[in-house]
């Protein structure tokens, strides 16, 4: 769709027409690549990251620190600490629909920032669905049709070693698992369009208890260090309803798996440029410790009726 108009030209936000090229100023789609690629950095959400956890992991030395600031904070109070970790839960988020487009680039027809900036929301959960589904011919357009070739040439730009090694193909099953998990964590992250506009997420810890027959008091059934509140919206024949629902979330499992990404992003980066400079000195590699990843992973949640 168009919004304005700059200096005669009728500038465009959203995606693409399919039947319209893209008009490249360099000379090749290829050149457009490196040209991105050479800037960019698949750290960017890791250091902010990084950043909250280490305030969110010692609040009290962070805030004698910031006393010789002109306007100090008191990182200690549970409120400031509850929008850290809610901040962490949902930047691992965003770095895993960072993940699936830049992925998903390698198999447009147009130069992979010109992807990165048009594609659309529901086309992105689509691609998770289809991931997480195992769907890979109708995700890729026929390219590919497994988990396997996926990562191949998504993430190593189709090179392989000349000799296969083990450790490059425990390479691949570790980052095709990966890319599977964090599909199904973006295919059901509900909670991430109530945080991108603002107020509509409520944090902190919660509990949910029940009330036992002929007692006034409730027992707590669900207890949740961290969570993240929202709503769920549905519809139903005589109009709409909505649940509150609460997450529970993990800071410490969503820093560690935004860390495991901006080392696939990396990856990623690195075999692309390669791939256009003809250049290769090696092929790096990830090892995920599956168990210690799902053990961290935060599973309770409760909802009710708004």
């Amino acid at each position: 769709m168009a919004a304005m108009t700059t200096s005669g030209v009728k500038l465009h936000f959203g995606p693409l027409k399919k039947e319209k090229p893209f008009l490249t100023f360099h000379g090749s789609i290829s050149e457009a690549d490196l040209a991105f690629y050479d800037g960019y950095d698949p750290d960017f959400i890791a250091k902010k990251v990084v950043t909250l956890s280490t305030i969110l992991n010692h609040p009290a030395a962070f805030a004698e620190a910031t006393k010789a600031w002109a306007e100090p904070l008191d990182t200690t109070e549970d409120t400031y600490l509850g929008a850290i970790a809610a901040e962490i839960h949902c930047a691992a988020i965003h770095q895993s629909e960072g993940l699936l487009s830049l992925l998903l680039a390698a198999f447009q027809p147009r130069p992979h920032w010109v992807y990165l900036s048009s594609y659309g929301n529901p086309e992105m959960k689509n691609a998770a669905k289809l991931i997480t589904d195992g769907e890979f011919g109708l995700l890729t357009g026929g390219e590919v049709k497994t988990l396997d070739e996926f990562v191949r040439l998504s993430v190593y730009a189709g090179f392989s070693p000349q000799e296969e090694m083990p450790d490059f193909k425990s390479s691949i099953d570790d980052i095709g698992w990966l890319v599977r998990h964090v599909a199904e964590l973006y295919a059901g992250a509900a909670e991430y369009v109530a945080y991108k506009h603002g107020l509509r997420v409520i944090f902190g810890s919660a509990v949910m208890g029940v009330k036992m027959k002929d007692s006034e008091q409730y027992m707590p059934v669900i207890s949740m260090k961290q969570s993240l509140t929202f709503l769920q919206l549905s519809e139903v024949d005589s109009g709409y309803t909505a649940q509150r629902v609460t997450k529970e979330i993990r800071p410490d499992y969503s820093a560690g798996l935004v860390g495991l990404m901006a080392i696939v992003l990396s990856i990623t980066r690195d075999m692309r440029i390669a791939r256009i400079k003809q250049s290769l000195e090696s092929v790096p590699g990830l090892r995920v410790d599956r168990e210690k990843l799902l053990r961290m992973k935060p599973a309770a949640r409760f909802s009710s009726p708004y």
